[in-house]
């Protein structure tokens, strides 16, 4: 938990903010609380996989604390990008950015990998961000592992989908 913990503080720490430690919640399922400075109130959670990888990492905010300022909607995203390539970095030629979506106080940023053989983008297939729209990162979650695709045996050609559909209006 110590190398991740140094990455994910460089996403954390702001200004004047403590050192950040980690209290294991849930064993079994590899959870932690973030604790500034050894505190009993946990300011985020951490969520490994079982070989030790980051798989969900979020902050906790109470409504004074919440952030007001904001930066653009490019700005953010060049900070989820630095996210992946300082946390993620064999992951990151695997993925694009299918969406980024204003929700007002906070946009979401999901990054999909493809399927091999039509290029088409595969929901839950990546990372995704809840940014806070001062930059702070709200929740990150990992969807990367045991991705299977099934491809069908036959396809159909759009025109003889079309076909197909109108013989069968009547």
């Amino acid at each position: 938990m110590g190398k991740e913990l140094k990455k994910l503080q460089l996403f954390y720490k702001k200004h004047d903010e403590p050192i950040l430690t980690a209290k294991q919640l849930i064993a079994e399922a590899n959870i932690y609380d973030l604790n500034p400075d050894n505190a009993n109130e946990a300011v985020g959670i951490v969520q490994l996989t079982r070989d030790g990888r980051l798989k969900m990492f979020g902050k906790f905010f109470d409504e004074e604390g919440e952030p007001k300022e904001t930066m653009t909607k490019a700005n953010i995203r060049l900070i989820t990008e630095k996210f992946l390539h300082e946390i993620f970095p064999k992951a990151v030629p695997k993925l694009f950015l299918d969406s980024a979506i204003d929700l007002e106080y906070f946009y979401v940023f999901e990054y999909v990998q493809k399927d091999e053989q039509f290029n088409l983008p595969m929901p839950n297939s990546g990372i995704c961000f809840y940014m806070f729209k001062n930059g702070s990162i709200m929740d990150m979650t990992y969807h990367m592992d045991g991705i299977t695709v099934l491809y069908p045996k036959y396809i159909l050609t759009g025109e003889l989908a079309k076909k197909t559909f109108l013989d069968n209006l009547n």
